[in-house]
């Protein structure tokens, strides 16, 4: 009965894949845009910053000096250079903030919102157990779909 039921079910299961559709099915995805690409995450002991502010949208040398003005320490040219260095393709936008200030380096970022209420979030990093004698800073760089509404 099990073997039955087995084949049964790939029988049913493979004919809804011959159905003629060629694109544009429930199960493809629909993307409305590129998804978020963690471009760096730099970290340095004791450099400063305040995690928590919304993305910095890095349109110019101006919004660069904004992102770094908390900063201290060589973080700042590493971060300078790594905006510098970024390959940012038509359609596209490099935001940046401090996503975390502690004993662990962020190791990943999620990004929420869109436009100027975009939000970059440092994933938890797992705990070594280490003695945290100074807070880490970590500062990410993230492509981001740029807004239409500019």
């Amino acid at each position: 009965m099990r073997l039955l039921l087995g084949t049964l079910t790939v029988l049913v299961l493979a004919s809804g894949c011959a159905d003629g559709q060629t694109s544009g099915s429930a199960a493809d995805p629909v993307r409305t845009g590129a998804e978020p690409e963690v471009v760096a995450l730099l970290s340095a002991t004791a450099a400063g910053g305040r995690p928590g502010a919304g993305a910095t949208h890095l349109r110019g040398p101006g919004d660069v000096a904004a992102l770094v003005a908390d900063l201290r320490g060589p973080l700042v040219g590493e971060v300078r250079r790594a905006v510098e260095g970024a390959d940012v393709s038509q359609g596209r936008e490099l935001v940046g903030g401090v996503v975390a200030v502690g004993c662990e380096p962020a190791e990943d970022v999620a990004v929420e919102g869109a436009g100027e209420g975009l939000r970059l979030t440092a994933a938890p990093a797992p705990a070594t157990g280490r003695e945290c004698l100074a807070p880490v800073t970590t500062v990410a760089l993230v492509l981001v779909e740029e807004p239409t509404d500019r």
